[in-house]
């Protein structure tokens, strides 16, 4: 309940993405079912439950005060009518999970008896990012302005999705829960060829990219005064791997194989989600904060404005190898100048974002969604410092791991940005 109230207070969350991922996680364990009923509807007719439920009480209120003549009843009544008025937000909240709750325990049956499909079919196209704070969210957010922009002509619009990173997406892709989601490229390949977290539920054939957004860089954070000065130096410390779920732990995951590392070689491997994670560090709760991000973050931004940081190169000799052997990282800098106190540039390497989707899409909407990406590159790469760098060719060509979908690839065919011969190499 506390995760959810912190979640509550950042104000970059609709009401609506917090109601669907606390009862997701919360109450069901994790997103399993589609709501038959898109959530506005829930949200209009819940809350307006909810404020006549106020209005009765505080109208019986009113009424029991006036018929008083007691000065201690009246008085309680006064406070309980404040009360009342200062619960608004939580009884929409508790109308709008009784709704959902009763309207989910009627259609479990029948969600559970169809073939799933994407939720395209209902006019509203949800893109799965990452965590608020971090550059994956806000990225979504650039590409619904564009899309909903064209809500008219397409008939649809797009809703972006805070979610924990690049495996919950893949998760709830599969389960048709999203209809498109920003992942690591490396995970892109782990998922379609079912490898590493993924062998044992095997490969998700039907993932289909996009295209490619901007590289991410592996981000290892310390305070100035630590005495942790190169990436070898984090062993016996506490070191912030990520939430389970995320691309950026599991990376950490295969790095600690590369260098025979162990948990044990740690004092404390913590769990921290990302927005919590830079007032730990400057409290001296963790040493170590690692993320996989594009640059600017507000998460650097912010922890290196809450106290003096260095940001750790994690380029040697073992990093060099492992880039080596798994093409889907490369080499990556963090350019000095962006974040206080990091003046020079740091040598890292990372994977590209992507944006995927189901071989169930239709070809229209993602060739449409490609088209307006592409067609409106100029306002796209404006709507986030992260973006600024966007090359059209690299979008469609670099960080690929699984098929295209068929209407981004027409797309790119019509307007000459893949060659036949570079899609039929894969």
């Amino acid at each position: 309940m506390l995760e959810f109230s912190k979640r509550w207070e950042d104000k970059k969350v609709s009401n609506m993405n917090i109601l669907r991922s606390f009862l997701s996680t919360k109450i069901f364990g994790k997103a399993r079912y589609r709501w038959p009923i898109k959530y506005e509807f829930w949200y209009k007719n819940s809350t307006f439950l909810a404020d006549c439920i106020i209005a009765l009480i505080l109208a019986t209120l009113s009424c029991a005060q006036n018929c008083l003549h007691d000065l201690l009843m009246i008085t309680i009544i006064k406070y309980i009518k404040v009360l009342f008025i200062h619960m608004k937000q939580l009884l929409h909240l508790l109308c709008i999970a009784l709704m959902l709750v009763f309207n989910c325990n009627f259609s479990i049956a029948y969600d559970a008896a169809r073939p799933k499909k994407p939720v395209l079919e209902d006019k509203l196209m949800v893109i799965g990012t990452g965590a608020v704070m971090g550059v994956y969210y806000p990225t979504g957010g650039a590409v619904c302005r564009l899309i909903n922009k064209e809500r008219k002509n397409l008939g649809i619009r797009c809703s972006v999705e805070p979610t924990p990173g690049s495996i919950y997406n893949i998760e709830a892709l599969k389960n048709a829960e999203i209809d498109f989601a920003i992942i690591q490229s490396d995970w892109q390949e782990h998922s379609y060829n079912g490898t590493g977290v993924f062998s044992p539920k095997g490969r998700y054939d039907k993932l289909r990219h996009v295209l490619s957004l901007h590289n991410e860089a592996i981000t290892v954070i310390v305070n100035k005064n630590s005495k942790i000065n190169k990436f070898d130096d984090i062993k016996g410390h506490v070191v912030n791997v990520g939430l389970e779920g995320s691309g950026v732990r599991t990376t950490i995951s295969d790095i600690m194989k590369a260098k025979n590392w162990s948990k044990a070689d740690f004092k404390t491997l913590s769990e921290l989600n990302p927005a919590d994670q830079a007032k730990a560090l400057c409290k001296g709760d963790i040493d170590v904060m690692i993320l996989a991000t594009g640059h600017p973050n507000a998460i650097v931004k912010e922890v290196s404005n809450m106290c003096e940081i260095r940001i750790l190169e994690v380029h040697d000799d073992v990093i060099k190898r492992f880039i080596a052997g798994n093409p889907q990282f490369s080499s990556s800098i963090i350019p000095g100048g962006i974040y206080a106190g990091v003046a020079h540039d740091i040598k890292t390497f990372g994977v590209n974002a992507t944006i995927v989707t189901s071989s169930d899409a239709t070809e229209s909407m993602v060739y449409n969604v490609s088209k307006i990406i592409f067609e409106n590159l100029a306002a796209f790469k404006a709507l986030h410092p992260v973006l600024e760098q966007l090359d059209p060719i690299k979008m469609a060509n670099e960080g690929r791991t699984a098929p295209y979908h068929d209407g981004a690839l027409k797309y790119y065919q019509e307007h000459g940005l893949v060659q036949k011969e570079e899609v039929e190499s894969h």
